[in-house]
């Protein structure tokens, strides 16, 4: 049995992502939507009676105060009187969401097989299909980990194929310099020359190829985002005329790092630790703050 439950905020109740997204529409250059309605999607796959989906959904899956829900059995669509545009993830990308309600309806005591979720956005007003499309492709979703549907979509209730371990090497060891900086430009790898010599004189010492999966997690590591490569690097201060004026040595540890540590707070319980802070509150409370810094 596949159970889909639509998920809407109660009219009189703010719509903020709906909102944003027909802001972000009008800067396309699309002026003829007159709204933008979100809805989130639940499909719960498994041996549940439609009493026992509605119990789900009332209890776990809806705020009762902000949002309302249907539905739907077999994953049929009640009509609406809007352009449609769904999403849903691809089959084998992770869902988060999916996955902890999931563990959250067994805590239930009910039997679930599998859990898919979507989004869809209701579109009112006067668009073309085309311009339907724009909107779909430019700001509702990623083609690389999602699909799109211009109507009701059920996912099927079982994955449409298992997932098959494919082991992929990728040349780097023979390359010269155009053919490192392509590699990195084409596989969206965002690594500078001195970074991919780097990696290509590893390989080269241990005698292999780098899988696929390697280059992204070296990629990835060595990214702003997550090596803070500017923040750390060496910053050289000159004059109008080049004359170097000052040089800071790790701009990053020089700065925030040193006045923390100079100020030695004692209510500083940890930090620049296990990506977050933690300062007392009360003599038996702490908080821990998680900020990124960009």
């Amino acid at each position: 049995m596949k159970h889909r439950i639509e998920i809407r905020l109660k009219e009189g109740v703010t719509d903020a992502h709906g909102s944003s997204v027909q802001i972000q529409v009008r800067e396309l250059g699309i002026d003829r939507l007159a709204g933008v309605r979100f809805v989130r999607i639940f499909f719960l796959i498994g041996d549940l009676s439609a009493q026992e989906a509605a119990r789900i959904a009332e209890d776990l899956l809806v705020d009762p105060i902000i949002e309302e829900y249907v539905l739907c059995d077999g994953g049929a669509n009640p009509q609406v009187s809007a352009l449609l545009v769904e999403v849903h993830l691809k089959e084998g990308v992770m869902d988060p969401v999916a996955a902890s309600t999931e563990n959250a309806i067994r805590d239930m005591g009910y039997s679930i097989g599998r859990v898919v979720t979507a989004r869809r956005y209701e579109l009112a007003g006067d668009l073309s299909a085309g311009q339907c499309q724009l909107v779909a492709r430019r700001l509702l979703a990623n083609p690389v980990i999602e699909d799109v549907y211009f109507e009701s979509f059920a996912p099927a209730e079982t994955p449409a194929r298992p997932y098959e371990l494919h082991i992929t090497a990728v040349p780097i060891r023979d390359l010269d310099e155009a053919g490192l900086m392509k590699l990195s430009e084409q596989g969206d790898l965002f690594l500078n020359l001195v970074e991919m010599k780097a990696i290509q004189d590893h390989y080269r010492r241990i005698r292999r190829e780098p899988r696929d999966v390697e280059l992204e997690t070296i990629a990835q590591t060595w990214s702003e985002h997550c090596g803070h490569k500017t923040f750390r690097s060496d910053v050289r201060l000159a004059d109008t005329e080049g004359r170097e004026l000052q040089r800071v040595g790790n701009l990053l540890k020089s700065t925030v790092f040193a006045a923390t540590r100079q100020l030695a707070k004692p209510w500083c319980i940890s930090v620049f630790e296990d990506n977050a802070g933690v300062i007392a509150f009360d003599e038996t409370h702490a908080v821990c703050f998680k900020v990124e810094t960009h």
